[in-house]
């Protein structure tokens, strides 16, 4: 189907006040927040990236990123839709991603953040497209620039703290993460992406605080992951995300 044909070719193609720099602390499981609020969840300073569990990582940078999250009301098929326009029919392209954008109901703005490359490894150019309650970012392999800076992932009924390294960050990829109060519900989501990807999922848990889970769709040009984590289901304010990611791409050191 014309889903899977866009998605073969694509595959062609931490805690607030905490020191950005992370090189002498340890990877922490810790005790989810109990308020996004006054955590690196805010957004303002963090560019959002895609653990290898499929899972929202959240890595601090220098610079301003975005305002705070503003969490609104979202549909599960306006999420599933939004994450095809943003991530699945731009096939890992920028200049796609663009264009998607200005049609997106988020209504979303560019931003584009310059980290500086490590020794004398490659900067990090970060074009991040932002609302009150969405990020949308394409990732390539290189993200050696991010290499030990303070992250935070939500996953499930806990949260880890640590620094970020690359090769266990899913590069390349596309995610799209919104912060959402009224979610209707994890089921309609599976079944809107479901139809979008015109397969069943390989996994999915769906709890009262949290669900999670993965696609994997091939087509004649190599295959892809698509994966979701919500988090929080059971509060007012609820964090999802939704990325892919090419399955077999060159990993990041």
């Amino acid at each position: 189907m014309k889903t899977l044909g866009i998605i073969a070719a694509a595959t062609a193609c931490a805690l607030a006040g905490s020191p950005v720099l992370a090189q002498t602390i340890g990877t922490d499981i810790i005790r989810k927040p109990s308020d996004w609020r006054g955590t690196l969840l805010e957004g303002t300073d963090t560019l959002v990236a895609t653990n290898d569990y499929g899972q929202a990582l959240f890595v601090q940078v220098d610079d301003t990123v975005a305002p705070t999250f503003a969490p609104a009301a979202m549909t599960a098929e306006r999420l599933a839709n939004e994450f095809k326009r943003l991530c699945i029919d731009t096939g890992f392209d920028q200049a796609r991603l663009a264009g998607a954008a200005a049609g997106s109901s988020f209504r979303l703005q560019n931003r584009q953040v310059t980290i500086a490359g490590r020794k004398d490894g490659p900067a990090l150019v970060a074009s991040v497209w932002h609302s009150p309650e969405a990020r949308v970012q394409i990732w390539g392999v290189e993200a050696s620039a991010l290499k030990n800076r303070q992250t935070l992932s939500r996953w499930r009924n806990g949260a880890t703290s640590g620094p970020f390294s690359p090769g266990r960050t899913q590069l390349p990829s596309c995610n799209v993460t919104v912060m959402s109060t009224g979610f209707d519900g994890v089921e309609p989501f599976v079944a809107a992406m479901n139809r979008i990807l015109g397969a069943e999922p390989s996994k999915s848990v769906v709890k009262r605080q949290w669900a999670d889970g993965h696609w994997q769709v091939k087509g004649t040009g190599g295959a892809a992951r698509v994966s979701y984590s919500m988090v929080d289901l059971d509060r007012t304010e609820s964090l999802l995300h939704v990325a892919i990611t090419p399955v077999g791409a060159e990993k990041a050191k």
